[in-house]
């Protein structure tokens, strides 16, 4: 079987001058990326890492990371990605996954102020020599080695589920299923040999990582960025001819409101990219009116699973709440009830979903495996509904949903009637407590230079909650949301804002 470290070396051998990957004023032609890759690799096996050894990466910063990543599975190691946001719990990931290196940026270092975490036996800092670590520069500088054979129920990696709501769990991918991900992405986002492409999420290896996989087997140009800025994606956009941008609705939502974006030279686009489960049709409508000419492309899919479905254009239902596509080629999806009841179409329940590009199960964790891979079946814990034609819609997360006033209420409800309001321009919408009785809380974050009428808001959510009185929500306008290191919004520091803004009040009081 083809796998994606094969599809490395036929571009190195069929385009080798072609850029594969550009960061800054650093570029990788797919030659050298190839070349850096084999030659990492044997600085990795000079360490004595051997196939199977599990290797957590958690640096951050340009193409290293790329190279680091696919020269561990050159070798036949098991990649354990550690994003910025797990730092905290670094030491815990280690023991975990059974780590035996550490590959860590400037982010990592202080952790290391007391020595390695147990269990680890070789460290590699990846911006250069800080006394602690051997560079990995100096690993890319043996001979190349061929890849190791491998098969495709082989384990490729270790990512993290996002963890917006709860605990992030280890997820173990296989060579197999990465390269599914990769087609079905592909498939997704319609990435052609001639695309230059862009995701900027860095600081999420995952989210870095993932477009990795659809850009090398269309053998297009993946540019990498230092983090979300909105000016900066605007001038990168133009200086490197991007002609895919892909952004999470937040992101899009902000870069639409900076004036940068009418400066930028932005003729190469030809086609841009939601990366989310839920796009508020307010924000999908500002899109498609600020770029009439181009596609608008939408993907919904999970860590567990890979891409599940798609809205491409022309979709005529692209403008619905909650719409989130059809499914792509080879997946298959069912609605079930609790218990496992298979629903009707129409019928509100759980998303499940069969996909050769889903993940082998959660790493040494066989109750939660055997709760979310079923036979086949891989359960999202997301909540929708299909319609017979297979059009599929989104309403959010189980584990979201919450009870007020004896109604069941859907945060993603709140905040596609908040984003259709003059004014807004990101709303997030929380089921928390304050005190008795349960209170609905929105975060609002306005446009530039709007003020919001407060009491409005409030009427225009309780008009939508029948029977939820107006009195039991709060709205709390902010200027920015916190978000993770994919760039998704944190739920868990906003019920910390909320929980702190209550024991300001109650102290006033």
């Amino acid at each position: 079987m083809v796998d994606l470290l094969d599809v490395i070396a036929q571009n190195a051998a069929t385009r080798p001058t072609k850029t594969a990957f550009v960061f800054e004023e650093e570029r990788l032609t797919f030659r050298e990326f190839a070349e850096a890759v084999a030659r990492t690799a044997a600085g990795f096996r000079d360490q004595e890492i051997r196939p199977g050894d599990h290797v957590v990466i958690a640096c951050y910063h340009g193409n290293a990371v790329v190279v680091t990543y696919y020269a561990l599975l050159w070798l036949g190691a098991v990649p354990v990605l550690a994003s910025a946001s797990l730092l905290d719990d670094l030491p815990a990931i280690v023991r975990a996954t059974d780590a035996r290196a550490l590959v860590y940026g400037p982010q990592a270092r202080p952790l290391l102020a007391g020595g390695p975490p147990p269990g680890v036996r070789l460290l590699v800092a990846a911006d250069g020599s800080d006394g602690r670590g051997v560079p990995l520069a100096a690993l890319a500088q043996r001979a190349p080695i061929p890849a190791v054979p491998r098969h495709p129920d082989q384990p490729s990696g270790i990512v993290f589920s996002g963890g917006t709501t709860g605990r992030p769990k280890p997820i173990l991918r296989t060579i197999g299923s990465d390269l599914w991900d990769g087609i079905l992405k592909l498939l997704a986002y319609r990435l052609g040999l001639h695309d230059v492409y862009l995701y900027p999420s860095p600081l999420n290896l995952t989210a870095l990582l993932g477009p990795t996989r659809q850009t090398l087997l269309a053998g297009a140009t993946y540019v990498v960025i230092d983090g979300f800025v909105p000016e900066r994606v605007a001038a990168i956009c133009a200086r490197e001819r991007v002609s895919q941008l892909t952004l999470l609705p937040g992101q899009w939502a902000e870069l639409l409101a900076r004036p940068e974006l009418d400066r930028a030279d932005l003729s190469s686009l030809r086609q841009l990219g939601l990366s989310a489960g839920h796009a508020p049709a307010a924000l999908r409508q500002q899109l498609q009116e600020r770029f009439p000419s181009l596609p608008l492309l939408q993907v919904y899919g999970t860590s567990e699973t890979g891409p599940i479905a798609a809205v491409q254009d022309p979709d005529p239902f692209a403008g619905e709440p909650h719409y989130v596509g059809r499914p792509l080629a080879a997946v298959q999806v069912r609605i079930e009830a609790e218990g496992g009841t298979v629903l009707s179409p129409g019928e509100v329940g759980e998303i499940v979903v069969r996909t050769p590009a889903a993940a082998a199960g959660y790493y040494r964790q066989p109750e939660a495996s055997a709760r979310t891979f079923r036979e086949g079946w891989v359960a999202t814990g997301d909540l929708g509904w299909h319609q017979e034609d297979g059009r599929l819609s989104l309403i959010g997360r189980a584990s979201e949903v919450f009870i007020l006033a004896g109604q069941r209420v859907y945060p993603s409800v709140v905040q596609e009637v908040l984003a259709a309001r003059n004014g807004v321009q990101e709303a997030v919408c929380l089921g928390l407590p304050r005190a008795e009785p349960r209170q609905l809380v929105v975060f609002v974050v306005p446009r530039r230079g709007a003020l919001l009428p407060i009491e409005e808001l409030r009427q225009a959510v309780a008009r939508r909650l029948v029977g939820v009185p107006a009195d039991r929500m709060s709205v709390v306008v902010v200027p920015t949301l916190p978000r993770t290191s994919a760039g998704k919004v944190d739920a868990r520091a906003l019920e910390k804002q909320w929980a702190a803004r209550c024991s300001v009040d109650m102290i006033a009081e």
